[in-house]
């Protein structure tokens, strides 16, 4: 039987947790990088729909902030944050509602299961990439859509009217993020965990009213790109590459339970302990409670099915890239890990010292992350403060341009749309890329060193050794360094 918390209990924990969780994403230390830099100027010219996607709803978001904050980025991440916070209330209220259909908890227990639910989703390390870079929050709009969507697909059991609303959220989901694609099929996997839902009126009717909507948008997809799916999103999926999918999906489960770590022998190492884990719980749930044993079999399936529409692009095993695709998935890793420490675990001290530390190594790496982006925040800032302005040039040269610290995104792409964006007064008839670099060591600071070139007959070198002019006055050299950010005019 699961315990009970104290309200007062729960109160003082939440409210520390969110006070972390504030600091760590705090929007006035974080910044724009990466894709930020060509999107969302194009987003604030009304330019909804690329040729790689449809996400009306996400992009509005965007144009939104674009509207009201213009260039400066602690806007965005302002609503970023406050889309997080609401999936963790929304999560809350779900959750009562699931465990009222699936347990037969009681009033106080089912408001503790919800109450772990949230305060655990609220500092999942793996959401980071969601929280912290603008242009990731897709997936945690897309959430918040499928999140109303099921609660008033709950709530249609006792009034049907409810399910326009559902129906209505689901619409906004297929528009926000190829996530909500799996929907319906989640929701029949909910509605078969529901044993208290009415299941001659919910899984027939109700459940294909999903379908109907989800073929609507697809062959609107269809209409409009000409295809269902681009290669950029589901390559290997149309490609139908099975090892490469087994890989993926593998990379996702493991990276579900586990921080990213530099060594493949190690995330190898951690991963079969992981495996070896849900073996021992699948053997002793199959001993002390059959139905228990099915449902963890059903949250680990839903998990499978819930990546699906990731599952072509994966995620990086050694840094926080590609964290964004384990945002609605983990709902059922959290589930999942509920369920078994409740009804596996008898003793309500080892429990609670279990979800204690579950709780705590959580914390301890959402703030790791937040570190990371606010590092990489940093650096992308001081990059284009300390560019001249109200210059023209005609080459920039770029050498060692970081492309991201650790997980973080810097200027893997697009840093000359934020030359444009952000520095419009400097004008330049070309930007080449010498060479670039990863950053890992958090020791990199960023310091202005300005050089004026006097010798006329210069050279610089990019990656693979070949020698480009440099003439002083016609062209600039953004030099990154581990110790300084050189800039040679």
């Amino acid at each position: 039987m699961i315990i009970t918390i104290n309200t007062t209990y729960q109160r003082i924990i939440t409210i520390t947790l969110l006070i972390v969780v504030i600091w760590a994403a705090w929007p006035g230390s974080l910044y724009f990088v990466n894709d930020d830099y060509l999107h969302i100027p194009q987003l604030g010219k009304g330019l909804f729909v690329n040729t790689h996607f449809v996400r009306p709803v996400a992009e509005f978001t965007i144009w939104l902030d674009y509207t009201l904050w213009g260039k400066n980025a602690t806007g965005y991440h302002i609503t970023n944050l406050f889309i997080h916070l609401s999936n963790t209330l929304l999560l809350f209220y779900f959750s009562k509602l699931f465990f009222i259909n699936s347990t037969s908890w009681g009033k106080k227990q089912i408001q503790t299961g919800a109450w772990l639910m949230s305060v655990l989703f609220m500092v999942y390390p793996f959401h980071a990439e969601a929280i912290f870079w603008i242009l990731g929050r897709g997936a945690s709009l897309s959430f918040l859509w499928m999140l109303l969507s099921l609660i008033y697909f709950l709530k249609s059991e006792k009034k049907g009217a409810y399910i326009y609303l559902a129906y209505l959220f689901f619409s906004l989901a297929l528009f926000t993020y190829e996530s909500s694609f799996i929907f319906p099929f989640l929701v029949l996997i909910i509605a078969a965990i529901n044993t208290g839902l009415d299941s001659s009126r919910l899984r027939k009717w109700y459940i294909a009213g999903f379908f109907v909507l989800l073929l609507f948008v697809l062959l609107y997809r269809l209409l409009l790109m000409g295809k269902l799916a681009d290669t950029y999103e589901a390559a290997y999926l149309l490609d139908f590459n099975i090892s490469a999918l087994l890989y993926n999906a593998n990379a996702l489960l493991a990276r579900a339970f586990i921080m990213p770590l530099q060594s493949s022998t190690w995330m190898i190492v951690c991963y079969g302990l992981v495996l070896a884990c849900i073996a021992f719980v699948m053997y002793v749930l199959y001993q002390l409670n059959r139905n228990l044993y099915k449902l963890t079999w059903v949250l680990l399936g839903a998990f499978m099915v819930a990546i699906i529409p990731v599952v072509s692009k994966g995620i990086d095993t050694h840094d926080g890239e590609g964290g964004r695709f384990l945002y609605m998935p983990s709902l059922f890793i959290l589930l999942l890990l509920l369920m078994c420490c409740i009804r596996i675990i008898r003793s309500p001290i080892v429990r609670s010292c279990v979800l204690v530390g579950i709780g705590f190594y959580y914390t301890v790496c959402f703030i790791s992350f937040s570190q990371e982006y606010k590092q990489a925040a940093q650096i992308a800032r001081s990059s284009f403060n300390k560019l001249p302005q109200n210059k023209y040039y005609k080459k920039i040269y770029l050498q060692q341009l970081p492309t991201q610290y650790k997980g973080a995104f810097l200027f893997r792409s697009n840093f000359t749309e934020g030359l444009q964006w952000i520095c419009p007064t400097l004008k330049v008839d070309s930007v080449v890329l010498l060479s670039k670099k990863e950053i890992t060591a958090r020791s990199a600071v960023y310091n202005t060193i300005m050089h004026t070139a006097t010798t006329k007959n210069l050279m610089v070198l990019d990656s693979m050794g070949k020698e480009h002019p440099f003439i002083p006055g016609q062209h600039l050299l953004l030099h990154w360094r581990d110790s300084s950010f050189q800039i040679t005019q």
